[in-house]
């Protein structure tokens, strides 16, 4: 598969349109920077710029060869998004758990691998 940011936002759009994000109140694509990188140590990341109020979610193309691996990547990265501009968007807790588990049930995935 050939990733790009483009690949990216148009994931994340489809995404949208599905439940349970439909529910999410996410941001609209122009406010998140997509980006592709070759990193062997992590599927993807997403991180909040406050300077410039803009959320950027970059997926490794190392890690994820596979529509199926970079949309459930991009999945995992979106539920950190839900945070919104908090400082524990990163955290991997009750509330990540219960928004994974929704993905898994809705789409199909095993909640573990999100």
């Amino acid at each position: 598969m050939k990733l790009t940011p483009k690949v990216l936002e148009h994931m994340y759009i489809m995404l949208c349109n599905l439940e349970p994000f439909t529910r999410w109140k996410l941001p609209c694509p122009e406010e998140i920077k997509f980006v592709v990188s070759d990193d062997e140590s992590a599927y993807g990341t997403y991180v909040y710029d406050s300077e410039t109020e803009m959320h950027e979610i970059t997926i490794s193309r190392a890690k994820n060869g596979w529509f199926e691996t970079v949309f459930r990547t991009l999945c995992h990265e979106v539920v950190h998004m839900t945070r919104g501009k908090t400082s524990n968007y990163d955290k991997h807790d009750a509330y990540f758990k219960r928004k994974t588990k929704a993905i898994a049930e809705e789409l199909g995935f095993d909640p573990l691998e999100l």
